[in-house]
């Protein structure tokens, strides 16, 4: 397999590559969060994001965690809410783009409990961390795996989970909706696997059976598990679905909260 990274314009520029391949199977959407999120955000997509592809599978997901710098005052999300609410437009928060799982973490967290928090997008979590870390933004929502060990030395600090469940990896760290009453906050990071439309059925099946075995290898486990990501190997019905309901899911995030691309 050769991998191709086509990055830019949160993800658009390797869709666009893939949505206009040959269907045959050969060439693969790594596609993520943007890809649902992106036709809420964006006017004149260069493709139609339900009718341009066809889903293989859901490969993982995985939470993000809520990170604040030690020189904010607050230990618990309920604590940044009351500093947000009595400093508006003071705090700021970290996301590697516009569009990602971050930045709609960030907006559902500002538009739930009435905050106004100012977005600033890096070019990927490799730029958003140096710049968590000196305190240049105060709050971060973040991959764990990428942040973990700079929580345990002390240097930033653990708030809260995006997931509705506890991590497995970090057991101690409360959810959303313990930690704010913020009942049914789920924001998972994904990755799932894309063709074009038109594909052979038969080829998109036989490619979904192959990732769904290969991630469920003792190895394809371990590798995810270790970075706090779920195996999934969906069906391509299944995945078609869980598209649907995000696009529906940020689009009325988007209208109601009034978000714009940055």
């Amino acid at each position: 397999m050769l991998v191709e990274n086509r990055s830019g314009a949160s993800t658009q520029i390797a869709s666009q590559m893939v949505a206009t391949s040959k269907p045959d199977g050969y060439t693969l959407l790594m596609a993520a969060n943007p890809h649902t999120v992106n036709p809420s955000l964006f006017q004149n997509l260069p493709y139609d994001t339900r009718s341009a592809f066809a889903p293989v599978s859901l490969v993982t997901t995985g939470p993000l965690l809520v990170v604040a710098h030690p020189s904010l005052e607050v230990t618990t999300v309920r604590e940044l809410i009351e500093l947000a609410r009595k400093k508006p437009g003071l705090i700021n928060y970290a996301s590697s783009g516009t569009g990602g799982p971050q930045h709609m973490a960030g907006e559902l967290f500002k538009y739930l409990n009435k905050v106004n928090m100012v977005h600033v997008p890096f070019k990927g979590g490799g730029e958003a961390i140096p710049q968590l870390l000196g305190g240049h933004v105060q709050v971060g929502f973040s991959n764990p795996i990428s942040i973990i060990e700079h929580v345990r030395a002390g240097k930033l600090k653990s708030l809260a989970i995006t997931s509705i469940k506890r991590s497995e990896n970090m057991p101690q760290v409360p959810t959303m909706a313990e930690a704010a009453n913020l009942p049914g906050f789920d924001v998972a990071v994904w990755f799932g696997f894309l063709v074009v439309a038109k594909t052979p059925e038969d080829i998109v099946t036989k490619l979904q059976t192959e990732i769904k075995r290969v991630i469920f290898t003792p190895k394809g486990k371990e590798l995810m598990e270790k970075d706090g990501y779920e195996p999934i190997g969906s069906t391509p019905a299944e995945f078609a679905d869980f598209i649907d309901r995000e696009i529906v899911r940020w689009s009325e995030l988007v209208k109601v909260a009034k978000i714009k691309a940055d």
